[in-house]
């Protein structure tokens, strides 16, 4: 019962950690929401490519500590995840998805390295979207004058 203990407080601080890191995440996707949405609706923000690009070039900064933060909670998830995985195969518990063809590691988290990737793509998609309309949007505008 003492491995069965140690599953479960393995599992609880792995639970703490995933909810920390889906926090980050949150706070990720509810920035670039609101920054799209500013720009996008935002009259003020097309005066000129400045008014973008300096809302995008906040928003990076903000990404980057999102980033670190987000990569560095990973790799931790990733590393309690492994844990959790000893614990059950030291519980006896390795074949748990084994119904439908899963082992116990195929529970692991994404890979720090892969949620990078992922999160890199999201920044530049993003800002590179949010300059490329501003830019439109500009442009078009000052045909209209």
């Amino acid at each position: 019962m003492d491995g069965l203990g140690e599953l479960f407080k393995a599992i609880s601080i792995y639970q703490a950690q995933y909810d920390q890191v889906n926090t980050l995440w949150n706070y990720f996707s509810v920035v670039s929401l609101a920054v799209i949405g500013f720009v996008m609706k935002s009259d003020k923000a097309l005066n000129s490519i400045k008014e973008p690009l300096a809302i995008v070039v906040s928003y990076v900064v903000f990404c980057m500590g999102n980033h670190v933060a987000l990569v560095k909670g990973q790799e931790q998830l990733y590393l309690l995840g492994e844990i959790v995985v000893r614990r059950a195969q030291q519980a006896d518990l390795g074949d748990l998805g084994s119904t439908v063809g899963l082992t116990i590691k195929d529970y692991l988290p994404i890979e720090p390295g892969m949620i990078s990737l992922t999160h890199y793509t999201f920044i530049f998609a993003i800002s590179a979207g949010l300059l490329v309309i501003s830019r439109i949007r500009v442009k078009s505008k000052d045909n209209v004058k």
